[in-house]
């Protein structure tokens, strides 16, 4: 049996060591919008690389490379801007 998950709207984003050490509450509410599918650190960057499942990202057609964002707040909402 293979499975796959039936969602389209993936992005690939960067949370830096710092603000995971200095504002937990925002990365909390960050992650909680959102499905994790893959986390990696990256020591020189000094970030986590995430990719997520999540409404706030485009729709994307099959086999097209997951694209990149930028997460932030505006209005106290979270935005993701497409890089």
């Amino acid at each position: 049996m293979i499975f796959t998950l039936k969602s389209t709207r993936y992005g690939r984003f960067k949370i830096e060591f710092d603000l995971i050490n200095t504002k937990p509450e925002k990365i909390r509410e960050v992650l909680g919008n959102m499905i994790v599918v893959q986390a990696e650190p990256d020591y020189v960057l000094k970030s986590i690389i995430y990719v997520a499942i999540g409404d706030l990202f485009d729709e994307l057609p099959e086999g097209v490379k997951i694209p990149d964002y930028n997460l932030s707040f505006e209005a106290g909402k979270l935005k993701a801007t497409r890089l």
